[in-house]
């Protein structure tokens, strides 16, 4: 009875922000302050025409290549009738081609699926959470004037929703993010291998997005940058080794510091010799890491080591448990549901500084992603900074 009473009260709480958040922030914000832009939002389906997709009963030969459905998050300007996507806005997405139909099916599945893992485990709150207001428009349309693009790469696995509030701040403070999926070979073998076989399959993804976004004519190519977590982290670091647009890359918990992948990080020549430009390594140090390639860089590194973080504080995870107001049991003997949110967002503000510092040179931020200044006081009680 008290839990069902619990429920009750934290459901009313929610579908109180709900009904105030078209004045305010989304809900999943908490304290984030929005930029000047409006947040626009749109899921686009790409065909990398250069590789093979294995066709199958569900998913013909038509396409002729790769499909790969990016979700692209811009600076807008909304219309007077324009509303807020609900959190299942975007995940439920609908191609206007029939013959993405079913790949796009995959994906929305996963999405759904995971999110239910690394979300508040309850039907009822997970309901709650799919119907409140992000802040994204829909397909409004983009500013006037060119922009900064960043390629965001996900976990291994991982759904196309893990990082969302990140992407909607980024937008609002006038960067493009380009979400790339991760997917195996095919819809039959969608699973994708912790190998270099692996990582090199999602950065012909990120490769061909970026091929694609850098000729918009609303993108700034002299300020380019990549974004991962995880395994994401290991493919952003690639990118940047192999193109010289790449002027930046942040890694959130990624793989280059993980002592597993160091075999097959090395075989793909990332390393002091190919990686040359700044990177922003976030990391939790309550796993082991090898920071060998992180140490041996010779250009400007951003350590923020983490100290009691789960591997998933570094996506929406540790955030909507705490909006939620639920506990989850894998992380609670290691750091409390308020330390969980206060790591999601010193990620969010600390990706933000580290781009606003290469690509605006913003001192502020500059001196933010050192851990300086009275603003990073708690960042500092809940990780090490390091520069150099």
């Amino acid at each position: 009875m008290k839990q069902l009473i619990k429920l009750t009260c934290i459901l009313g709480m929610l579908f109180a922000q709900m009904s105030s958040a078209q004045k305010s922030t989304s809900p999943l914000w908490l304290d984030l302050i929005p930029g000047k832009y409006d947040v626009g939002f749109k899921a686009e389906f790409l065909v990398d025409t250069t590789r093979m997709f294995p066709s199958s009963d569900s998913l013909p030969h038509a396409l002729k290549g790769r499909p790969i459905r990016v979700k692209v998050y811009y600076p807008g300007t909304k219309q007077t009738s324009s509303l807020r996507m609900s959190f299942e806005d975007q995940i439920r997405l609908y191609p206007s081609n029939p013959q993405f139909a079913t790949y796009n099916e995959v994906l929305g599945l996963r999405d759904i699926n995971l999110q239910g893992q690394f979300g508040p485990r309850s039907d009822s709150l997970m309901r709650v959470l799919f119907r409140m207001e992000t802040m994204a428009y829909s397909e409004i349309p983009i500013m006037e004037g060119s922009f900064p693009l960043l390629i965001y790469n996900l976990g291994l696995d991982d759904h196309q929703m893990e990082n969302s509030v990140l992407w909607e701040y980024l937008a609002s403070h006038g960067y493009i993010v380009v979400v790339i999926p991760c997917l195996g070979n095919s819809l039959e073998n969608k699973f994708v291998h912790y190998n270099s076989k692996g990582l090199e399959g999602l950065y012909l993804d990120a490769l061909f997005a970026l091929n694609t976004y850098r000729k918009k004519e609303y993108v700034d190519k002299e300020r380019i940058g990549a974004i991962g977590h995880s395994f994401g982290g290991g493919v952003a670091a690639l990118l940047a080794c192999r193109n010289s647009d790449v002027k930046a890359v942040a890694s959130l918990d990624g793989t280059i510091n993980n002592p597993r992948a160091q075999k097959f990080i090395d075989s793909l020549n990332i390393n002091a010799n190919t990686l040359k430009v700044p990177l922003l390594n976030l990391y939790t140090k309550a796993h082991d890491k090898d920071l060998t390639i992180v140490e041996s860089l010779e250009t400007p590194v951003y350590e923020v080591g983490f100290h009691s973080a789960s591997h998933f504080d570094f996506q929406n995870f540790g955030l909507f448990a705490h909006v939620m107001g639920v506990d989850d049991s894998r992380v609670v003997r290691r750091r409390s549901s308020e330390e969980g949110k206060d790591i999601v967002l010193g990620t969010i503000g600390l990706t933000k500084s580290f781009f606003d510092y290469y690509f605006f040179e913003d001192e502020n931020g500059h001196s933010f992603i050192k851990g300086e200044g009275t603003d990073t006081e708690r960042l500092n009680e809940l990780a090490e900074f390091k520069y150099r």
